[in-house]
């Protein structure tokens, strides 16, 4: 016969049980490096490559964007084999 484990947690008698720290118990200092370096990190590989991609799009001015976008090659897309 199969024996099924209880989902409940195994009670031990006499032993302490150990515990996960805190994270809210870090220091101060070491939260606010964490959150600088995630910050400055997605800032240089997210925000900052987003806003290039933007800049060459409207680098010749918003009317040369909008007609490249308002093109027939744009509007009717062929498959080319």
């Amino acid at each position: 016969m199969v024996q099924v484990e209880s989902l409940e947690p195994r009670r031990t008698t006499g032993t302490a049980i150990a515990r996960r720290p805190d994270v809210r118990d870090d220091p101060a200092w070491m939260r606010l490096s964490i959150i600088t370096v995630t910050v400055i990190f997605l800032g240089v590989f997210i925000v900052l490559p987003l806003m290039n991609v933007f800049a060459q799009a409207f680098a010749k001015g918003v009317a040369v964007y909008y007609g490249a976008l308002s093109a027939t090659d744009t509007l009717s897309p062929r498959i080319v084999i």
